[in-house]
């Protein structure tokens, strides 16, 4: 059996019985299909084909477990001013039962108000980390999601920013030794950190020429010595003209510049000088008259000429000649003339600047000639030689 509520007029109400057409308070009615029909005191339930499922409450139907009190959808009706805001009545339809709606800014802080919604009725919400603010009870240590991350500073356990360990070891550390930090550490030696180890004592082979080492006393790190004459060893720079002590004697040759024991002034005049001019060993030669025959082809050597000398030589031709004066100018120039012995006239000369006269005539009378050799503007020569060809 189910039970509707319906409200007098009084506000009273009465309970019905949906499943027949009794009045329970005045006992009148039409059984319904869900009375007790068998007579044992319980409702026998809907009856017949179209018999459905046991009601609930919402569906609209006061069954007999529901009341006014715990489903008042069903078993309540609600009109307004009955002092209970049910149903479908609210503060905007009935203000009587369910009083004033609420209004931030009315002050009062209502059901469905919060301090996040209405701080003008409910006050400000209390600080928390996240809430978007910065409050002064927040800083960027305690709350980097709203007063963001700190910046670094030394002893903030994180080595960061320009922070080095030469500017907070704290956080970054102690730095490892360096050459110049006044500290000679583990791996620093004299040899690679004079600054802090201080200089390492000189020792042969260090590399490095210091203290006492010399080039004598240590080549591996001063270098060879460069060569000095007496020092027994012949080097590249040395000869026997420069060093004979190291080198040895060099062997006589004239021209070195040096008048060995088997030179003289006749034998080397480069090495030794030239001789004192002296008679040499044609003399006396000095006219015509006293002028010796020579025999052609032949080179005659060790001839002089002195101050204000000449010598004459006489030879045979039939029809020319060669003549060759050869001597060194630097020790004196000398010239070369040819004469008729037969008619005295003078036949050719040479008179050139430097070493050496060479003259020359074809076509000539035979007969006998002389040849005169004589010092350029009166120079002196003490070594020369003379050859004369004919044909």
């Amino acid at each position: 059996m189910s039970l509707t509520a319906s409200c007098t007029t009084g506000g009273d109400p009465v309970l019905r019985n949906d499943d027949d057409d009794i009045d329970e308070t005045t006992g009148s009615g039409a059984a319904g299909p869900n009375d007790d029909h068998d007579g044992d005191g319980d409702d026998d339930g809907p009856t017949g084909a179209g018999a459905g499922p046991v009601s609930a409450c919402g569906d609209g139907s006061c069954d007999e477990a529901e009341s006014c009190a715990d489903c008042a959808e069903d078993c309540c009706a609600s009109a307004c001013g009955d002092g209970q805001c049910l149903g479908a009545e609210s503060c905007r339809s009935c203000v009587e039962d369910c009083g004033p709606c609420e209004v931030c800014g009315d002050g009062t802080c209502g059901v469905a108000e919060s301090c996040s919604d209405c701080s003008a009725d409910c006050g400000a919400c209390a600080s928390h980390c996240g809430d978007g603010t910065c409050d002064a009870v927040e800083d960027c240590d305690g709350c980097a999601a709203d007063c963001g991350a700190c910046a670094p500073a030394c002893g903030d356990g994180s080595c960061n920013g320009g922070e080095t360990c030469a500017t907070c070891n704290a956080d970054c550390g102690v730095c490892p030794p360096s050459c110049g930090d006044a500290v000679c550490g583990s791996a620093e030696t004299c040899g690679n950190c004079a600054l802090d180890c201080g200089a390492c004592a000189a020792s042969c082979g260090d590399g490095s020429c210091s203290g006492s080492e010399t080039c004598g006393s240590c080549a591996s790190d001063c270098g060879a010595c460069p060569p000095v004459c007496g020092d027994l060893s012949c080097d590249a720079s040395e000869s026997c003209w420069s060093c004979a002590s190291d080198c040895g004697a060099c062997p006589s040759t004239c021209g070195d510049f040096w008048c060995d024991s088997d030179e003289s002034c006749s034998s080397c005049a480069w090495d030794c000088g030239e001789c004192p001019c002296a008679a040499d060993w044609l003399e006396p030669n000095n006219s015509s008259a006293m002028a010796p025959e020579l025999i052609t082809d032949i080179t005659y050597c060790g001839l002089s000429i002195c101050s204000n000398d000449a010598d004459w030589f006489e030879f045979d031709l039939v029809d020319g000649f060669f003549v060759d004066v050869l001597f060194d100018a630097a020790f004196g120039d000398l010239d070369v003339e040819v004469y008729s012995a037969k008619t005295l006239a003078f036949v050719d000369g040479a008179y050139t600047t430097g070493d050496d006269e060479f003259l020359s005539a074809f076509s000539l009378a035979s007969g006998t000639y002389w040849a005169r050799v004589i010092g350029k503007n009166g120079d002196e020569n003490s070594d020369y030689c003379i050859s004369i060809s004919t044909f």
